[in-house]
């Protein structure tokens, strides 16, 4: 039988937690990018980085579902975000210009109502 193929493949199950260690708190890498619609090579980027931890057992990786969860709340509070590249960036940077001068001159409206 060819790798991966048949009844015991966990990428191809349509079992609910196939490819999950029940009780370890490890997840299949490949199953792990398929759920988060990326690349196995993105999961190993994450891995390089330093972001989520990685067990090899047989030859197989496995991600530490612990360190997805500290990788997925720094991800929440926009620890990984950058700027957009080229032309996006400069309109981006002018936007936020814009709504700071808006905010600006709403804040002394303000002032001046009140004072």
């Amino acid at each position: 039988m060819k790798k991966g193929a048949g009844p015991i493949s966990n990428e191809s199950s349509t079992v609910p937690n196939a490819g999950q260690c029940t009780g370890t708190g490890l997840r299949a890498a490949r199953a792990v990018a398929r759920d988060r619609g990326v690349s196995p090579i993105t999961v190993w980027r994450w891995r390089r980085r330093g972001w989520i931890s990685i067990v090899n057992i047989s030859g197989k990786p496995y991600v530490d579902l612990a360190s997805l969860a500290r990788f997925d709340e720094r991800a929440r509070m926009g620890e990984f975000s950058q700027p957009p590249p080229g032309a996006a960036r400069k309109s981006a940077e002018a936007r936020a210009k814009r709504e700071m001068a808006g905010k600006t001159e709403d804040a002394n409206q303000l002032g001046d109502l009140l004072g």
